[in-house]
């Protein structure tokens, strides 16, 4: 959703919307990420602040079709969280390369004309998706023989003895 800048009035604006074009490539890795359950949903309160600034402000939520990095079975995420950053024009054109300091990873940069709150809220819902997502903390995994699951139950298949040449390795200690 895109909001221009001349719409924001001295009192504010509140903008509620669901963002029915996300992706679920726009929101993390396409190989963790299969679906979008419900499509991303935000409340938000958009202030002028000096200097063409505007403050956003607000909540924001989704869910996902994901799959276990363990065993490979979907899962759903639940992903919510607060908004509170600063679009401020881009005077640089983003051309050259800057370093960022803590307080800067809370201002985005808009033209001047227009705000993309749903670049900003897909932006802030894939930091939140897990690296890694696994369908409950014991997840066993599966078996690297068979390729069961072993969520269900423990499979009857015999580990491979490891080549002979690499025995001596097996009682190899690194200092960490």
């Amino acid at each position: 959703m895109k909001i221009l800048r001349e719409d924001i009035t001295q009192q504010g604006l509140a903008v509620s919307f669901t963002d029915l074009e996300a992706k679920p490539a726009d929101l993390g890795d396409a190989r963790v990420l299969k679906a979008i359950v419900e499509p991303p949903r935000a409340r938000l309160r958009l202030n002028l602040m000096r200097n063409d600034m505007v403050r956003v402000e607000g909540a924001y939520s989704a869910r996902l079709e994901a799959v276990c990095s363990r065993c490979l079975s979907p899962l759903t995420l639940a992903l919510a969280g607060e908004l509170n950053v600063v679009f401020q024009v881009d005077k640089q054109g983003g051309e050259e390369e800057i370093m960022l300091s803590a307080r800067d990873l809370e201002v985005y940069f808009y033209d001047g004309v227009e705000l993309d709150l749903g670049a900003l809220v897909r932006n802030e819902l894939s930091l939140q998706v897990p690296f890694a997502p696994v369908c409950a903390e014991p997840c066993l995994d599966i078996c690297p023989a068979c390729g069961k699951l072993l969520v269900d139950k423990a499979c009857d298949c015999r580990v491979r003895t490891p080549d002979p040449r690499w025995a001596k390795l097996a009682g190899l200690k690194l200092d960490q």
